[in-house]
């Protein structure tokens, strides 16, 4: 991807972009998560 687009646009700001948006929706996803400490994997 990041080859793709420094070859599309000819700059490494576009990598610099493209990983900063994965951050923070990579980030944002964690955050969503809920604590489940202590409560059991099985549903019986």
């Amino acid at each position: 991807i990041a080859a793709a687009l420094v070859q599309s646009t000819g700059s490494t700001y576009s990598v610099t972009v493209y990983l900063c948006v994965a951050t923070a929706v990579g980030f944002l996803a964690a955050a969503s998560l809920q604590d489940r400490t202590g409560v059991p994997l099985d549903t019986d």
